[in-house]
């Protein structure tokens, strides 16, 4: 089942720059937002942490792995000093939630 909604142009704008590629959905530009506005817990942190140390001994390349919320990477991003959020929009690198991840620093741009 499909409905139509109405929005203001100012939203649509909004929705039309969170889009990663022109056929890209406004269905999945919202549901894409919805779970960047989803923050990390500190218990989900503790859960995530085994899994992440899993990866990193099977990685050929040592990693070493962060956990920070949408928030707190954008306080990284802000911050003068340099910090690992600051390299992490350098490198572009990624291991988990990246199209989050785009849709932030398009929308930070």
């Amino acid at each position: 089942m499909t409905t139509t909604i109405q929005i203001s142009e100012e939203l649509l704008d909004k929705l039309k720059m969170r889009k990663l590629y022109n056929k890209e959905s406004y269905e999945e530009v919202i549901l894409d937002a919805l779970e960047d506005s989803q923050e990390l817990s500190e218990q989900t942190k503790k859960e995530i942490t085994p899994f992440l140390e899993t990866i990193k001994r099977r990685e050929v390349i040592p990693i070493d792995y962060h956990i920070f919320t949408r928030n707190e990477f954008l306080e990284m991003l802000q911050a003068d000093s340099e910090n690992v959020g600051k390299q992490i929009f350098k490198s572009n690198i990624v291991y988990y939630g990246y199209i989050p991840y785009c849709n932030l620093v398009k929308a930070k741009k």
